[in-house]
């Protein structure tokens, strides 16, 4: 590989890189407005089913002041969760970070082959230049939407810990050779 064509190869790879930190970043995003989703669902449960049990226990069992302020409170956090968290609305929001997640992973996969067919010698640097501005292109679509779905750190933390602790996006030779058919792996004398 040249020097122009290293220099071409290096700054699509950074863009690989960006990439796919952007779309996992999305998908984790996604994976904690569910759980958060989950979480506030069996909470509003739970919360309703206490307070009707306190109101119940009021009017036939007992008339306690405590029982009524620990009712009301109940019963007041149930309606604070009903209205701060409207039915779908956080399944919403993680759908838009699964959809942007689906784009992201389309132009990395998009980079990635631009970044086989370099280095497999196949593209002169005329034909690298235009493919990555097409794809640049495509990713300030992507971008240039009204709104790009929020994230947070604790999803950036949760992108880092699967792209670089766990290797998530990475496959190994090992890895590969288990899941592919006989016919389709490459044996090390073909690599000679």
């Amino acid at each position: 590989m040249d020097k122009t064509t290293l220099v071409l190869y290096r700054q699509i790879a950074d863009r690989y890189c960006k990439m796919a930190w952007t779309h996992k970043i999305q998908e984790k995003q996604a994976d904690l407005h569910l759980k958060r989703n989950r979480w506030i669902r069996n909470a509003k449960c739970w919360l309703t089913a206490i307070s009707t049990c306190g109101i119940v226990a009021i009017f036939f069992i007992t008339d306690s002041f405590w029982g009524k302020v620990i009712t009301a409170v109940i019963s007041a956090l149930t309606t604070f969760l009903s209205w701060r968290y409207r039915d779908g609305e956080l399944t919403e929001l993680a759908n838009e970070n699964k959809n942007f997640a689906a784009q992201a992973h389309n132009i990395r996969n998009k980079y990635e082959s631009l970044l086989s067919d370099i280095k497999s010698g196949f593209l002169c640097d005329g034909q690298i230049s235009e493919r990555r501005n097409f794809l640049e292109e495509e990713e300030d679509g992507l971008f240039s939407k009204p709104i790009a779905p929020h994230t947070t750190d604790k999803a950036v933390n949760a992108a880092h810990r699967a792209l670089i602790e766990k290797q998530e996006s990475t496959t190994t030779d090992e890895e590969r050779n288990n899941i592919l058919p006989d016919f389709l792996k490459i044996k090390e004398e073909e690599n000679s």
